[in-house]
């Protein structure tokens, strides 16, 4: 059927929203094909998001699982064949929140550049990511349903002047990691050709989880069932409303934002089925090469942790045990070099000092370093190494008038530290809805340019100009370097801080591999 879509208020662009890619055939499986229309789709509201909570701790169910769609916004005038470059966002939101809305990944400023934006619904939580290793429960229904996303575009977007050989997938944080897993995918190859990762990884101990089967008895226990048989799992939550199984959140002890990361992409260890999104652990299939042949821009801001910090209660600052707080992929030989290991963790954040909501600042590397910083650095060496195609990566270190994290979430003293918090690079790219440009046209123009450039050459700094002059180069084994995004721009040491490589150190000998 036909589409009938609507120009934006300002007038900048051409909306298409709510367009059907698939749905939900069954819960917690593939999707299957969208269901077709006659006549005129009106292609000009948005409809509920995918299950989710209102908030991490109110715990009230929103949205629906027939939430399969997504939007496509155009410059003004384009025709049919004029073959503009795609750039496919992918919202983050740690699996288990957000959504495609254009309130907060609004195109104002893409459009601009001559792209054409998608940002696409795909199933949260348990819905999208319960994993059991059966027939029933494989796992990633919600990376599935962003390849089905990934084929509609393939097979529709030139209707909207789009160039189905020039798609770029861009995803932040939870969505960034989602990216990352595509470019390692067999399911994803040949859907898209670039790949913009911010501030996630694969190889993150949130990335992928490595004991889905037991996230999946633990939540159940929380609920009132004791099992860990997959076969019973699956028939206690096929019976439980949508409400029961968005708002049974066990909390932990520890980082609470990161153990919200309770359902997330896994290894499907099923043989037989539908086709799997990944069957072996990311750090695996990059050591060995195993990649999709795409362009690769990744990185990371310069003070990440500023977020996760500002998330939490001062109580649980107050009460942080940093052998709890340890990433969960690390295998130690010992429940004494486990506490010894903790310990020197301790010692290189905070020194004698005590863990505590009182030194804040002192605790943005504790959070983020080994928990996106590092994970990223990583993956982009692993990558450089893997591809034959060239990979970037960036250091954003600006710190301005839409720094929205840092200036509207955190705290006084958090809003005083150096750098940029995780999330804040984003809406240099993304408008969100009510925000004013906070006299950063620059500083937004660069950004996009760079975005831009990549999704359209595959180069983010093809030729100096007057807005650019930095050349950006890609990482090689001899040259690792980063483009560092601040005030001004100019290549740096892609591995700027001691911590990172005591990261490094330490993965290289504990790291689990299966």
């Amino acid at each position: 059927g036909w589409l009938r879509g609507s120009v934006s208020p300002d007038g900048s662009h051409v909306e298409y929203l709510h367009i059907p890619y698939a749905s939900v055939v069954k819960r917690f499986q593939a999707p299957g094909p969208a269901r077709n229309w006659t006549g005129t789709f009106e292609a000009i509201e948005e409809y509920p998001t995918c299950h989710q909570t209102l908030g991490r701790r109110i715990h009230y169910p929103i949205g629906q699982e027939d939430c399969l769609s997504l939007n496509v916004f155009t410059p003004l005038n384009v025709a049919p064949d004029s073959k503009l470059p795609v750039l496919v966002h992918i919202h983050g939101g740690g699996y288990f929140e957000n959504s495609a809305s254009r309130g907060t990944f609004g195109p104002e400023f893409i459009v601009r550049k001559d792209l054409i934006l998608v940002v696409m619904n795909y199933r949260l939580y348990i819905h999208g990511f319960l994993c059991l290793g059966i027939p029933e429960a494989p796992g990633n229904a919600g990376m599935k349903d962003q390849v089905a996303a990934l084929k509609w575009i393939q097979r529709n977007i030139r209707a909207f002047g789009g160039d189905p050989d020039s798609v770029t997938i861009n995803g932040m944080s939870a969505g960034a990691t989602a990216a990352a897993l595509h470019v390692m995918s067999p399911m994803s190859n040949g859907l898209f050709h670039k790949a913009i990762i911010q501030s996630g990884s694969s190889i993150a101990d949130w990335g992928v989880r490595l004991d889905p089967l037991e996230v999946a008895s633990k939540v159940a226990k929380f609920m009132g069932f004791n099992s860990k048989n997959p076969y019973e799992l699956y028939n206690f939550y096929m019976n439980k409303t949508d409400a029961e199984l968005i708002t049974r959140i066990p909390q932990e002890e520890g980082l609470t934002i990161f153990h919200l990361v309770q359902f997330s992409p896994c290894v499907e260890t099923h043989k037989g089925g539908e086709e799997p999104f990944l069957t072996e652990l990311p750090y695996n299939l990059l050591t060995r090469g195993e990649v999709n042949n795409v362009s690769i821009m990744i990185g990371t801001t310069n003070a990440e942790g500023i977020m996760m910090i500002g998330a939490e209660l001062d109580e649980t600052l107050d009460s942080l045990d940093t052998e709890k707080n340890l990433p969960e992929n690390l295998a130690f030989p010992s429940a004494l070099a486990r506490r010894e290991f903790a310990d020197e963790v301790k010692k290189l954040y905070v020194g004698d000092e005590e863990l505590s909501s009182i030194n804040k600042t002192k605790l943005i590397y504790y959070f983020g370093d080994p928990f996106i910083s590092y994970p990223v650095l990583e993956e982009t060496d692993l990558l450089m190494r893997a591809s034959k195609q060239p990979v970037y990566s960036y250091l954003f270190g600006y710190d301005g008038g839409r720094n929205i994290i840092k200036r509207f979430i955190c705290g006084p003293e958090l809003r005083a530290a150096a750098g940029a918090s995780h999330s804040d690079d984003l809406f240099y790219v993304y408008q969100i809805i009510f925000m004013p440009i906070f006299f950063e046209t620059e500083m937004i123009d660069k950004m996009t340019t760079l975005w831009a450039n990549f999704a359209r050459y595959g180069d983010p700094t093809p030729e100096p100009t007057d807005l650019i002059p930095e050349r950006w180069l890609p990482v090689t084994p001899e040259h690792q370097q980063s483009y560092h995004i601040d005030r001004t721009f100019s290549m740096g040491p892609m591995w700027y801080n001691h911590s990172l490589l005591f990261w490094r150190d330490i993965y290289s000998k504990y790291r689990k591999l299966s």
